[in-house]
């Protein structure tokens, strides 16, 4: 899927567009950061938090995999829900 999220991500951005592109299924501690890498800025994460023994700190976690920091290092609260700002001014 990958491929698939970065070459949306070029389209997204070659039509200046400012849309938020959501990946659904299978984001997880293991895949987060390759998916913000690659150009997702919104994340669907199911039973990497609910599976979780505490899921409020899963979400941490996955924030900060997703904005490229480590774990427990503060970052800005977003505003709007998203995990950054990729994606609203061109990316």
């Amino acid at each position: 899927m990958l491929p698939k999220i970065r070459r949306t991500r070029e389209l997204i951005s070659k039509h200046g567009l400012e849309l938020w592109l959501q990946v659904d299924g299978g984001v997880s501690a293991a895949t987060i950061e390759r998916c913000a890498e690659a150009g997702a800025d919104v994340f669907v994460a199911g039973s990497a938090v609910y599976g979780a023994s505490d899921p409020v700190e899963a979400v941490r976690a996955l924030r900060a995999q997703a904005e490229g920091r480590p774990p427990g290092r503060p970052g800005r609260a977003p505003t709007d829900g998203r995990v950054g700002d990729r994606g609203t001014k061109g990316t």
